[in-house]
């Protein structure tokens, strides 16, 4: 048995007309054709209610959408056969210049499967529609393709915000790269970092939880995060650790543009090095710092504090936040 549910981006709205899944002379609609979607990628449109069981291990799934932004109809036909033997739940996302991708997917755990992409068939839509207004948002409300996408266009660039090359985005949002993470507790002393001494009160590592830019979480708890993996670049960490009687949560958020500028800069054109993602904590200084390493560097580079946004709690009250920190209350729930 599968499920699944679909996704779509931030920066590209997406129109499905119709996600169906055929098995046998049977068909299962995913999704009702009449809302214009954008979320998180990765993430299911509604958790609830949208995640519709397949049994027969010939079913095909088979996506119709419109790209809003670019104004242009993809499809996409997948046969489900190999994805029955590991996986219960997917996510298939959609997105512009016709990017698919496939997750499995669970509350605590999500890995991609697939990365591709679907067939441009905005020639043979255009024959077929002659841009009538099909696209139904509510009953009093029918567009046709050019109207609503000229409409989204005006908003954005209203907004100023960018329109054009949104699968580059997405295209960087999915690279991969090899690394682990590092916790280290430290000292901060005199402008640098010192090892622990005897006197020092012991923290103890609890926890460590990552969502992506590629769409995909981990919150295993299992110790895979401090093993080399192949992954995307954070978007979010958790941490939880304690010292002595004193329980303590790390909150980091990252944005695109910083985060990819540094893993660019630093893994090059060799994503595959391993690198330790070093996270160092000094809660008692309320000292905090990120940097990234590899074997044959002299030290660790650091990751400018700008760079990020952090939320450290102790005892369950706010504890330390980072000058630049501007997150909506309740953010660190996720």
């Amino acid at each position: 048995m599968i499920s699944i549910a679909l996704s779509s981006t931030l920066f590209a709205p997406i129109h499905y007309i119709f996600a169906i899944v055929k098995y046998g002379n049977e068909e299962i609609e995913v999704i009702p054709n009449n809302t214009i979607h954008i979320t998180d990628w990765g993430k299911p449109l509604f958790l609830k209610g949208m995640l519709m069981n397949s049994h027969d291990s010939n079913s095909v799934v088979h996506i119709l959408w419109f790209s809003i932004i670019e104004n242009k109809y993809y499809e996409f036909i997948q046969p489900l056969d190999e994805f029955f033997k590991n996986h219960v739940q997917l996510i298939i996302g959609c997105s512009s210049n016709g990017r698919v991708c496939i997750w499995n997917y669970d509350e605590k755990y999500s890995k991609i499967i697939l990365y591709t992409n679907g067939t441009c068939v905005d020639s043979y839509m255009r024959r077929q529609i002659n841009n009538e207004k099909i696209i139904i948002i509510s009953e009093k409300e029918k567009y046709s393709p050019d109207d609503l996408s000229t409409f989204f266009r005006n908003e954005l660039l209203h907004k100023n915000a960018s329109i054009e090359s949104d699968y580059i985005v997405l295209d960087n949002y999915m690279k991969q790269f090899t690394y682990r993470y590092a916790i280290q507790f430290k000292k901060w002393a005199n402008d640098s970092w010192e090892e622990l001494s005897s006197e020092d009160v012991i923290s103890e590592f609890d926890y460590i939880e990552e969502t992506l830019f590629d769409g995909t979480h981990d919150k295993l708890h299992d110790g895979g995060l401090l093993k080399y993996h192949q992954a995307g670049k954070p978007k979010k960490l958790a941490i939880k650790w304690n010292t002595g009687k004193s329980e303590y949560s790390a909150y980091f958020w990252f944005e695109d543009g910083e985060i990819r500028e540094v893993f660019d800069w630093f893994f090059g054109a060799h994503p595959d090095t391993k690198t330790d993602f070093i996270i160092r904590i000094d809660a008692k200084n309320k000292k905090y710092e990120l940097a990234l390493y590899r074997y044959g560097l002299k030290e660790p580079q650091g990751i400018p504090e700008d760079m990020y946004q952090l939320l450290v709690f102790k005892n369950k009250f706010e504890d330390y936040r980072s000058d630049n920190y501007n997150q909506e209350r309740g953010a660190w729930i996720w």
